[in-house]
């Protein structure tokens, strides 16, 4: 597989950006005045919620490998925008969503060299752009979601049915790795939400720990530690919002591929994100990630087949800067 497939893979997992409301004495929020005291952030669900969620993604990097004497600079931005409703409501306090992919937008280029650009809008059924036979595909997906009283994911639906009608082409996904791209797992991300809220009333300067695990099948795990800090209340969009930050760290743990023995991943700068809570609504309305990484790939040498004195292993090195923008808006 192509070291920049690996990195683009590795970070859509990744990038790829809060439980329910516990009991507790806590104010009354009117997002008139900021609160003046502990809150509860409280995700809500009601039936016939419908909303649009956008992300879009810049990256830049420098990958160096054995086999070239300066590195390869390249530049990807991906945009994606995708519909959720909330279809009803199912006993114990469970609610059934779903989730449409609308639209994607992808460039990259290496050096000055544009490899790819691609709109779903724009694309045609006789297109031959080589991203139009994966990213098309996703346009139209649909995955469904059960959600429980404490609004986890229980269930994903549609996952297998998406991966396999991106992958139908043969010779497309090889390694399996876009199959694992769009895994429940991963697809589960986009609305499990709950992990992310500290389930306890909450005032600026309190913080709580998150721990999330990231499946990127042959390439190992993803591992996100961070800390999440409740900065404030401000006004965002006319309306208070609790301003969350995010500090500390990404690493990764290897996967069982044999050609992909190790995958190491961190994080050189903690500073990483920030979000705004709408409490009226009970969502997470705006988000900003910004990741410098350092990502070490160990994979099987290709050169060694042919040159009997070759290690079977090379390590490509690569700093990686994201900044990744998330919004969902009703409608």
């Amino acid at each position: 597989m192509k070291t920049s497939q690996l990195l683009v893979c590795a970070l859509l997992t990744l990038g790829l950006a809060v439980t329910g409301c516990n009991k507790g004495n806590h104010v009354v929020v009117s997002t008139q005045n900021a609160p003046t005291g502990p809150v509860t952030l409280v995700l809500k669900w009601p039936v016939g919620r419908h909303g649009i969620q956008s992300m879009d993604m810049k990256m830049t990097s420098e990958v160096s490998t054995p086999w070239t004497k300066q590195p390869i600079s390249q530049d990807m931005t991906l945009g994606q925008e995708s519909s959720l409703t909330v279809l009803r409501e199912m006993d114990g306090g469970k609610r059934e969503l779903q989730l449409e992919y609308l639209g994607t937008t992808m460039s990259m280029k290496q050096g000055m060299k544009t490899l790819l650009t691609y709109d779903s809008a724009k694309s045609s059924a006789g297109d031959t752009n080589p991203a139009a036979g994966i990213l098309g595909k996703i346009v139209g997906g649909k995955i469904g979601f059960i959600l429980n009283a404490a609004n986890e994911v229980e269930t994903v639906t549609g996952a297998e049915e998406l991966a396999q009608r991106i992958t139908a082409a043969p010779g497309i996904d090889p390694a399996g790795t876009l199959k694992n791209m769009f895994s429940a797992d991963v697809l589960k991300q986009q609305v499990d939400f709950a992990h992310y809220l500290p389930g306890k009333p909450v005032q600026p300067g309190d913080t709580w720990p998150v721990e999330r695990d990231y499946p990127m099948g042959q390439m190992g795990t993803m591992i996100m530690n961070f800390n999440f800090t409740l900065a404030g209340w401000e006004k965002h969009h006319d309306r208070y919002c609790a301003k969350i930050e995010m500090d500390g760290t990404v690493t990764s743990k290897p996967g069982d591929s044999p050609d992909l023995p190790g995958m190491q991943i961190a994080v050189n700068d903690g500073k990483c994100t920030e979000s705004w809570f709408d409490i009226d609504e009970g969502m997470f309305v705006d988000s900003t990630l910004n990741l410098d990484m350092k990502m070490d790939i160990t994979m099987k040498n290709p050169m060694a087949a042919r040159q009997p004195n070759a290690p079977a292993t090379v390590t490509l090195n690569s700093n990686v800067h994201q900044d990744i923008t998330t919004s969902f808006k009703l409608k």
